[in-house]
């Protein structure tokens, strides 16, 4: 085979080549790009789809772990235990509809503390932090718990309960505080039928409020604290 022969052939076959790829890039730009293959059948119906059979990193690397917050625009669910390694911080408020179990202690710290001159009183947003301090700065008063029918979002439902302690924060002599019942308040002192209670200066007293069914709120409270 001489030379020019040679030469002849290589012409024809790279010919040959570019007329397939141009055939296969025709063909291809006819028929679109292959389109991924969804994988919903993975994890079966919506809702039982786990994210490892989509994503690796998570399947081998145990789990998801990231050093940024995890924000969701919706409920977030754990559908089975969850544990916690370390401190939780709920700023909103939270429903908790299953039995709760305190392994260690409970710290209550949303306290209120406030002065009063005279007396008054109290508003529904009173009764919502777990302490209420109160200093009287004019001698002995008289702090009458708020009307039930103004009680809107504390112990709205019948059956509700709520605590809190008020503490007499004064120190002086004579400065003592009378807590009496609001409208529609069922007041009881332990052990008796006052209607309302004293607290001495730098004493507490525990009220208990109980929603009825007939929208009256039952207060009982204790007091040598």
């Amino acid at each position: 085979m001489t030379p020019m022969t040679n030469k002849k052939n290589l012409v024809i076959l790279s010919v040959l080549v570019v007329i397939i790829g141009i055939a296969i890039g025709v063909a291809y730009l006819f028929k679109g790009a292959p389109k991924p293959v969804a994988r919903r059948d993975v994890g079966g119906a919506i809702g039982n789809q786990l994210a490892e059979q989509y994503d690796p990193y998570i399947q081998y690397n145990g789990g998801f772990y990231t050093n940024l917050p995890i924000k969701s625009g919706s409920t977030f669910e754990s559908v089975g235990a969850a544990t916690l390694d370390s401190t939780l911080t709920v700023t909103g408020a939270s429903t908790l509809t299953g039995a709760v179990t305190f392994n260690g202690s409970a710290t209550l710290a949303n306290s209120l503390s406030t002065t009063t001159p005279a007396s008054m009183t109290m508003a529904q947003n009173d009764l919502t932090f777990s302490t209420v301090l109160v200093t009287p700065t004019n001698g002995a008063v008289t702090m009458t718990l708020p009307a039930t029918s103004t009680l809107t979002s504390f112990i709205s439902s019948t059956g509700n309960y709520a605590q809190v302690d008020m503490c007499n924060a004064s120190t002086t002599p004579g400065a003592n505080i009378t807590i009496a019942a609001g409208t529609g308040m069922n007041f009881t002192v332990a052990s008796s039928s006052a209607s309302s209670v004293v607290l001495n200066p730098k004493k507490c007293g525990t009220l208990e409020f109980v929603k009825m069914a007939n929208t009256d709120v039952d207060v009982l409270v204790k007091t040598g604290l």
